[in-house]
């Protein structure tokens, strides 16, 4: 309950929604479709949509404060960060295989922490092939993308919510020239919006 609910042109957050992408996030921690290392996706559909989630990495807070803040280039998308363009390099091809398999329905995206920032990844590049993405919910996202990464995703028109609790530090990080995108949406431990940092654990 309380959750912010933030209108756009377009679209509503929807918390009902929110919630159960979390609960999928939470699932994929722990069942995969697809796995490679500690990386891969989760599928699951229902008669109108299809989700695509995808699990942090239980390293990830330190993983992200230790790496080098290499940006490279992706076509279609813009520069991202090393580490995630790396990641997502491994799984793109099977997602996309799995996908043309399926009926053609709309695509539902989330992740949580590290698997928010695959799922705006793979949002924008699906986008790009034509699929069509209803929209993209993340919890606790990092930064990831340039800012032409930022302009791409704009201009496509995808629908994003990013929701961020409290004073989780993993999504200032990384900083220098690494942008979000998307609208923030922000709550506080007893799930109210708030702008007052709380814990540095809120991760």
């Amino acid at each position: 309950e309380g959750i912010y609910h933030m209108s756009t042109s377009k679209e509503v957050f929807n918390k009902d929604l929110a919630i159960k992408l979390a609960k999928l996030s939470e699932k994929c921690y722990g069942s995969l479709t697809f796995k490679i290392g500690e990386n891969g996706f989760l599928i699951e559909e229902d008669e109108e949509n299809i989700y695509i989630v995808f699990p942090g990495s239980d390293q990830f807070v330190d993983w992200v404060a230790d790496i080098k803040f290499i940006k490279v280039e992706r076509a279609g998308l813009g520069k991202l960060h090393n580490g995630f363009a790396d990641l997502w390099d491994g799984i793109k091809r099977e997602l996309l295989r799995l996908l043309r398999d399926k009926e053609m329905k709309n695509i539902i995206l989330t992740g949580h922490s590290m698997g928010g920032a695959l799922a705006s990844i793979a949002a924008l590049h699906l986008c790009n092939l034509g699929f069509k993405i209803k929209v993209v919910y993340t919890f606790g996202s990092p930064r990831f993308g340039d800012s032409k990464f930022e302009h791409n995703f704009s201009k496509s028109g995808i629908q994003y919510f990013r929701v961020k609790n409290g004073n989780d530090l993993v999504t200032g990080n990384p900083d220098w020239g690494f942008y979000h995108v998307g609208k923030e949406v922000h709550i506080n431990r007893r799930g109210w919006c708030s702008w007052l940092h709380t814990r540095p654990l809120d991760h």
